[in-house]
């Protein structure tokens, strides 16, 4: 549906038409009914009803938005608090980790300085051994040397 301006707005003698019929119709009261004052006062008694819903529906809503609002703020500063908490931990289980990693470089280097110490002194056992088999050897020959020298003298 295309849309166009009506041009006779525009014109001094343009009047918008107005409605015929009026949406609601009137009703004629008759205030000398008897049921009136009764139909009146139910009337009344149910505005107030309706007003004193409407002011405890308010407050409701007002209680359950400031709720609402406490909850969020708790909720804020719930949610602060746990990233710093495991802000902390993360913090303490990184310098664990770097303590862990130091015990462990240290017992590494601890268990290489005693393997060396194990190699040397293995080789030292080695060495004494050897001198000791020649010691025994030379001791053997000095040995051999004094008997031969004492048949010697004996000669």
């Amino acid at each position: 549906m295309s849309r166009q301006i009506n041009m006779d707005i525009f014109n001094e003698s343009y009047k918008p038409s107005l409605p015929e019929k009026e949406p609601y119709p009137s009703f004629e009261v008759d205030r000398v009914d008897p049921h009136y004052d009764e139909i009146s006062g139910r009337i009344e008694k149910l505005r107030y009803e309706v007003q004193e819903w409407a002011k405890s529906l308010n407050l409701r809503l007002e209680k359950t938005a400031q709720k609402t609002q406490f909850l969020e703020e708790r909720s804020v500063v719930t949610v602060r608090e746990n990233h710093e908490k495991l802000a902390t931990l993360y913090s303490k289980i990184k310098e664990s980790q770097n303590s862990d990693f130091k015990f462990a470089s240290l017992i590494e280097r601890h268990n290489q300085i005693v393997q060396s110490f194990e190699l040397r002194l293995t080789q030292s056992q080695r060495l004494i051994e050897n001198q000791a088999v020649q010691l025994a050897k030379q001791q053997d020959l000095i040995d051999d040397a004094r008997r031969q020298l004492e048949k010697l003298k004996r000669l």
